[in-house]
């Protein structure tokens, strides 16, 4: 939004599956969706990034290591960003800031 990072998250699901619900829910079964889909009225870039053969635990890590970098770097949250999942599981730090990079300069 604006050249602002505002939500990171990551998914099992297809995108567009993902993307649709986040989108749509409405509270049924207790799940609003995305924070940002109320202040979205304009086209927003999403960057999107696959990994393979990867454990779940590697990817929260670098979810979280990302939102941290943003934070360390801007000196705040993404601004809906609603949660995050720390572990101690030993990521790529390379991948992390090639990842944080494309974001940031986009």
């Amino acid at each position: 939004d604006n050249k602002e990072i505002i939500y990171v998250g990551i998914t099992k699901i297809p995108m567009a599956s993902r993307l649709s619900y986040g989108l749509s829910a409405k509270g049924e079964h207790g799940y609003h969706g995305y924070k940002f889909k109320s202040i979205i009225n304009h086209a927003f870039n999403l960057f999107v990034f696959s990994f393979d053969k990867i454990s779940r635990e590697a990817i929260e890590s670098i979810e979280s290591e990302i939102v941290y970098l943003f934070r360390k770097t801007k000196g705040y949250w993404p601004r809906l960003q609603t949660e995050i999942h720390f572990n101690n599981k030993m990521c790529n730090h390379k991948i992390i800031g090639e990842i944080y990079e494309k974001i940031k300069n986009s």
